[in-house]
């Protein structure tokens, strides 16, 4: 394709570029000599930064043009660094580093920064000045237990921070008592799936992890005896030449001692720590041994790690948990797991938890075979054991898992309440129907006697009602108390099924019958204020409606009944709250509009806003993006809605502020009145030396908490063209052969033309250029 081009556009060009650098010549500042503050980074073993600052004294570059080529700047840094060289702001200079263009680990950096150190700049230093500093130097990083092969033999997995050669490693690492004397490991790269199943590793070789090896030392250790794994100065990486400065103990840990057992382990009824050796001195036979709580964790102590599956058949345990039923393995539940993954500590003991459900205020005996019992490293016991040790009574307790229940009336049901060890449950409620309400009631049960055993022992919620559908809430007390106390409950007995739809602007409630499944007509449905630990006799009554033939009613939504979602506590049932209320020929239901009787949808939990919580804001500006000490023009505009379309929202009491990237408010427009379109336009003048970045408009009103963010707008450092440049073509779809017109036109921002910089370009689509016979041109 063939071009003409208009000279004209060149010279133009050539005066635009012109006037916009010109302003930099002539503002150029004459800066007295200055001082450096401080090069970031400096010192020793620090990370590879992204960015190295020079921080001058006092303002050294004018705004403008930030950004500055390599030949501009004198400053070396060795060995080389490719620096992005830019002003942060008129004092700070700063050295930016693409991800791959880091600087090596292990390495020092010398900065040599002349007098004049910015070409473009008058401002000069003293003197010629340096600075220095070293990136992470390597070390051990770490170290974790992967297993031990044997009661002195650990399997450590050691890490490094850097690419080390193992050679280099190997030098550099000990592995010591405590009297220093050194034992010889074993190192190799460890895979990178280290941490994977042995049974799941692919028989393909793995994949090499560079910073990660496997030590091993090449004899058993010493069995019971304390170690070090230390790494030493003067370990180097692969990476750079410097190397680390001082010795480090990478971990601490003890061998194993000979295996023995120890004890039993368990929680007395008080919960303190209970241990029963099993060879007691003679102190600790005269003493009173504590009983252990049947219903928590009873453990035999070993002093190295024990399974459960080789353990269990060579232990004997009288009476048998599993009441002598050989169809019945009581150590099913038992949860079994390696302790293998750690380090070992010096006197530490290993628990078997024993089968749960052990029965209370019972004498136990627990032999184990000392040549079959064995331990993770397949080590037997030098003797037999046995072991007594006692189990306490339960203690007193009740369980009411259903503290707000709803109950059918037409199905005889009764709600369960949990107890164990207890006497009497007192219970003083409040009992409400249709046409009774009934406070200050109480009754005293008297649950079965059946010591240390939990059972479910029915509350009778019908019969405090009499019989008819109603709600009882009330607290329930225990002779002898408990841990829990007294606890609130709330039952209630309907025929009703009901579902209320709580909207912001109305409400839906759908009746139906239990039994049937039918809807219920004609039924009275209010929404009122109650508490539902204190039900009123005469609640606050908002609304209320009559249910149609498909058993739902139409009520008013928050935005009436709950504009300030007052009553809305949701956790709370001592405060008031929304009740919907139906009632029917003498049968009624309640529904507390609290979180216990909220649905869940499949993807979100409901939830309700305020008055005008609907209300949107939006806004531009004349332009997307300005400089600092420009005037921002701006419009927006402020709605409300309705359930089908956006309407007008209150026309005043607004306030507008406007807060630069720091949060400083640099704009504020008080009691601000929309116009009769909701709108408000304003404008406002940036400082020449105000922050860039984005300035956020944010807008309030006294009639609500509500805030709103209409728009945002970005102030940046650049040199806006004063034009702006189109280019049309006369056609879509063009042919070969055919004649292309293309128009190219600039003009200025505000719309007018920008004289001689508009030409046409004329160009002939040859066929021999064509792929096709028909081209299109986007």
């Amino acid at each position: 394709m063939r071009s003409i081009v208009s000279t004209n556009v060149v010279a133009a060009t050539l005066l635009i570029w012109f006037l916009l650098l010109s302003p930099w010549c002539a503002a150029e500042p004459q800066h007295p000599p200055t001082t450096l503050i401080g090069v970031t980074p400096q010192g020793d073993n620090v990370e590879p930064p992204g960015q190295i600052v020079f921080q001058f004294s006092n303002p050294v570059v004018a705004l403008g043009r930030m950004e500055r080529g390599a030949s501009e700047i004198a400053i070396t840094i060795t060995p080389q660094l490719p620096c992005e060289w830019r002003w942060l702001n008129t004092s700070a200079l700063s050295c930016n580093l693409a991800e791959k263009d880091l600087p090596k680990e292990a390495t020092r950096y010398t900065i040599s920064i002349p007098k004049t150190f910015d070409s473009t700049v008058g401002a000069v230093l003293r003197e010629d000045l340096s600075a220095s500093f070293v990136t992470q130097r390597p070390s051990v990083s770490g170290a974790w237990f992967k297993t031990w092969s044997s009661p002195g033999r650990p399997v450590l997995v050691v890490s490094t921070n850097q690419k080390i050669a193992p050679e280099i490693l190997s030098k550099h690492l000990t592995l010591a008592d405590t009297n220093n004397t050194t034992y010889p490991f074993l190192l190799e790269p460890a895979p990178v799936d280290i941490f994977q199943d042995s049974s799941d590793t692919p028989s393909t070789p793995p994949a090499i992890d560079e910073l990660r090896w496997i030590l091993t030392p090449k004899e058993d250790l010493p069995l019971d005896a304390a170690f070090s794994l230390k790494s030493l100065a003067g370990l180097t990486s692969t990476v750079g030449l410097e190397p680390s400065l001082k010795d480090d103990t990478v971990v601490s840990f003890q061998t194993f001692p000979a295996f023995k057992f120890v004890g039993v382990s368990c929680y007395d009824a008080q919960g303190n720590s209970v241990e029963i050796l099993g060879q007691p001195s003679a102190k600790e036979s005269n003493r009173k041994i504590s009983k252990c709580n049947p219903l928590n964790s009873i453990q035999l102590l070993f002093s190295s790690p024990v399974l459960k599956a080789h353990a269990k058949d060579s232990l004997a345990i009288a009476p048998d948990p599993a009441g002598g039923k050989k169809d019945i393995d009581p150590w099913e539940d038992v949860y079994a797991y390696s302790q293998l993954q750690s380090p070992h500590r010096k006197g530490q003991t290993y628990g078997l938890s024993l089968p749960y459900g052990l029965k209370a205020n019972t004498t136990y005996e627990v032999k184990g075979t000392g040549a079959s019992l064995r331990d993770e490293f397949g080590r037997t016991l030098s003797n037999d054991f046995v072991v007594t040790f006692a189990t306490d009574h339960r203690l007193p307790r009740y369980v009411l898992d259903n503290q707000i229940s709803v109950l059918e009336k037409e199905v005889d049901s009764k709600l369960p309440l949990i107890v164990n060890n207890i006497s009497s449950v007192k219970l003083s409620y409040q009992a409400v129907t249709s046409s009774t309400n009934q406070s200050g009631l109480s009754k005293v049960l008297t649950p079965y006697k059946a010591e240390d055993i939990a059972y479910a022992y029915p509350l009778d919620v019908r019969e405090m009602l009499g019989g008819r559908s109603g709600v009882v809430q009330g607290t329930l007390t225990t002779t002898p108390k408990t841990a829990e106390d007294s606890k609130w409950f709330f039952s209630q007995v309907t025929p009703y099924a009901v579902h209320v739809k709580l909207g912001h602007f109305n409400s839906a409630v759908w009746v139906t019958s239990f039994a049937t499944g039918q809807p219920i007509a004609d039924a009275k449905v209010s929404i009122g204020i109650n508490t539902m630990n204190k039900l009123s006799t005469n609640p606050q009554q908002l609304a209320s409606a009559q249910t149609d033939t498909t058993g739902v009613a139409h009520l008013p939504g928050t935005n009436t009944l709950d504009p300030k979602l007052q009553y809305d506590a949701e956790w709370d049932y001592e405060v008031p709250h929304l009740f919907v209320t139906i009632e029917k020929d003498g049968e009624i239901a309640f529904v507390p509009l609290v979180w216990e009787f909220r649905a869940y949808s499949g993807q979100y939990y409901s939830s309700s806003n305020r008055e005008f919580g609907h209300i949107h804001a939006w806004g531009t500006t004349a332009q997307g993006l300005y400089r600092a000490g420009d005037t921002i023009q701006f419009s927006l505009w402020v709605r409300d809605q309705n359930n089908t379309s956006l309407t007008s929202a209150p026309e005043s009491s607004y306030t507008l502020e406007v807060t630069d990237p720091t949060g400083k408010v640099v704009f504020k427009a008080p009691q601000i009145t929309l116009s009769e379109f909701g709108g408000y336009a304003g404008n406002f003048t940036t400082r020449p030396d105000a922050p860039v970045g984005w300035y956020t408009f944010s807008l309030s009103a006294s009639f609500t908490r509500e805030r709103w963010e209409p728009l945002r707008v970005l102030v940046s450092d650049f040199t806006p063209a004063s034009f702006k440049v189109t280019t049309e073509l006369h056609g879509k779809l063009f042919h070969a052969g055919d004649k292309l017109t293309v128009e190219t036109q600039a003009r200025l921002h505000a719309g007018g033309p920008y004289s001689d910089a508009a030409t046409r370009v004329t160009a002939l689509i040859r066929a021999t250029t064509l792929e096709s016979t028909d081209t299109r041109l986007s």
